[in-house]
């Protein structure tokens, strides 16, 4: 986001960098240009802790976020619970932009209305600074990573199976909810710091790109979810609709496993991309004549497009035992299962 006017669309103006050289790029516009001294310049140059010393009291941190639907981005100071037994304090480093903190920014997303002021983020990767006294799976200078939950119950059989966005006593996620632990409600990555527990700190390895680690804990997941679930392997034929942030990574996955990927996009721009990904083909959808060589050939496709869009001519390229995968439903979507 611009820092001068507020204007999500200003964001990449300052890295130089196009959108699609974003996607192609890899990862993530990380928060490090938000954060300035506490982005990656910062973060490399400083020597990791060298001892645990985990804050007893509550803590300030710098952080970046909005206090209204309208109004910019700006710096701010926020307060971090102190660390408990099972908690993990990290040094943000990287944050990836996922498009659910534009729509928690705007407040513009019905079923979650916006607790103001907001500090949205959810793609962290950062250094561990200090433990609480029951950690086990950390050290201090230890990379982790967070994604959408910070908490749960841990205890009820959702959790247990280990589905803990479901938890039924409610989960809390990264920003936007209310706290459990110390009232009011969460506040996201665009941060200089976090605690989270332990549980939902996932170990990265130090010597991955750190920056483009961090969408692999949104748009990674998002995608990785269907193919994990549909058990999609070599030989089969995945179509992914859209090449964006999720959509890049969506063809990215299935490629790795050997299955053959189709890219549907309505840009010639980005068919050279989408090879370049790993897709075998892309299609333009307005190639009719390769919708039709193309139906009932797929085992699975996953829509990433947050716009309407004609669904017809993409079920009619589905296998009789296909699945369909929509990861980007757009304002007024409804399914109707018979009469209107």
């Amino acid at each position: 986001m611009c820092t001068d006017c507020g204007d999500f669309t200003h964001i990449l103006s300052s890295t130089g960098m196009s959108r699609r050289g974003l996607v192609v790029g890899g990862g993530s516009f990380v928060a490090g240009s938000l954060i300035a001294a506490a982005g990656e310049a910062n973060a490399q140059s400083q020597p990791a802790p060298s001892q645990n010393t985990p804050a007893t009291k509550p803590f300030p941190v710098r952080a970046w976020g909005n206090d209204s639907a309208t109004s910019p981005i700006t710096m701010r100071q926020i307060m971090r619970r102190a660390i408990g037994p099972n908690d993990v304090h990290l040094d943000v480093l990287y944050c990836g932009i996922c498009h659910s903190d534009i729509h928690q920014n705007r407040d513009d997303t019905p079923s979650q209305r916006t607790t103001f002021p907001c500090v949205t983020g959810h793609e962290i990767i950062g250094r561990v600074r200090a433990i609480g006294s029951a950690v086990t799976k950390f050290k201090v200078g230890d990379i982790g990573g967070v994604g959408a939950m910070l908490d749960s119950c841990g205890a009820c059989k959702q959790c247990l199976a280990g589905r803990e966005m479901n938890c039924e006593k409610g989960a809390t996620f990264t920003y936007n909810t209310p706290d459990k632990i110390s009232g009011g409600m969460t506040f996201g990555g665009y941060s200089e710091g976090i605690v989270v527990a332990e549980h939902f700190v996932l170990r990265i390895s130090p010597g991955v790109n750190l920056a483009a680690t961090a969408p692999l804990l949104c748009a990674g997941i998002t995608t990785f979810s269907p193919m994990q679930h549909w058990n999609v392997e070599a030989g089969q034929r995945v179509g992914v609709i859209g090449l964006g942030g999720l959509g890049h990574v969506a063809v990215k996955l299935p490629a790795s496993r050997g299955a053959d990927v189709t890219i549907f996009t309505t840009s010639p721009g980005k068919v050279a991309d989408a090879h370049r990904l790993g897709a075998r083909e892309a299609v333009l959808w307005s190639d009719q004549a390769a919708m039709q060589r193309l139906a009932n050939k797929f085992d699975l496709l996953i829509s990433t497009v947050p716009q309407p869009y004609a669904l017809q001519p993409f079920i009619n390229l589905l296998g009789s035992t296909a699945r369909w995968s929509m990861w980007a439903l757009w304002k007024g979507f409804r399914i109707s299962m018979g009469s209107p």
